[in-house]
């Protein structure tokens, strides 16, 4: 009698702790440019740390963008299957937000999102490289309102 011995990819397995590069390996190469090029839009202006944080099922080990000390503002979850991208957009801010200031893709998915708490969880699959300037303006447009309403 054999045994059969599953081994979990780096993103699956919670007991093991990833490095950043075996969590990218895993990304299939048509996503991996794009997964490169929203993890440094996220951080470029330096307003943001980047951390590798396990978030269990479904989106097991994921990337999550806060100001320091702050709660997350965005996470990249880097599934071997398709890339994604949440955010977490407070309902009191939601109503500050001009709709005319977010892209119409955006707009969409965030007014559709499910209500969890105090937040819509909206989440988009990371497709395309548009999507990337799109998110990135999303996020400083939620943090520029958090910081007017604080």
């Amino acid at each position: 009698m054999s045994l059969v011995h599953k081994v979990r990819s780096a993103w699956e397995d919670r007991f093991q702790r990833p490095t950043v590069e075996q969590i990218l390996a895993e990304i299939p190469k048509p996503a991996s440019s794009l997964a490169s090029g929203i993890r440094d839009a996220f951080v470029k202006d330096g307003a943001m740390v980047e951390r590798l944080t396990w978030h269990g099922v479904p989106w097991r080990w994921a990337f999550d963008y806060s100001t320091p000390g702050g709660e997350p503002a965005a996470y990249l979850i880097p599934s071997p299957q398709r890339l994604m991208v949440a955010i977490p957009v407070p309902v009191d801010l939601l109503a500050a937000l001009s709709p005319k200031k977010m892209a119409k893709p955006i707009r969409d998915v965030v007014m559709l999102a499910p209500v969890v708490g105090t937040s819509r969880w909206a989440q988009w699959d990371l497709t395309a490289r548009q999507q990337i300037d799109d998110l990135t303006a999303f996020v400083t447009l939620i943090r520029n309102a958090a910081v007017a309403a604080a």
